[in-house]
């Protein structure tokens, strides 16, 4: 499972994630395998859940004329 997280602090942040020290700059977006609990890490959305959604086809109209209106 990935998480992405962005920093919310206003300066550079040294944060030891995944057993790596890095540094982070405010709003840098980031991926992790592991959930992570800092607060100036705001997590952006869970990237391992992808749903599709169908597109829908367009209706013809009988007559040729395609507009709506």
């Amino acid at each position: 499972m990935k998480y992405t997280y962005r920093c919310a602090s206003r300066f550079p942040v040294l944060i030891m994630i995944n057993n790596e020290l890095i540094i982070i700059r405010p709003n840098q977006v980031i991926e992790s395998t592991k959930e992570i609990t800092y607060d100036i890490l705001k997590l952006v959305k869970d990237t391992s859940k992808k749903t599709r959604i169908p597109k829908k086809d367009k209706e013809e109209v009988k007559n040729g004329n395609n507009s709506r209106s």
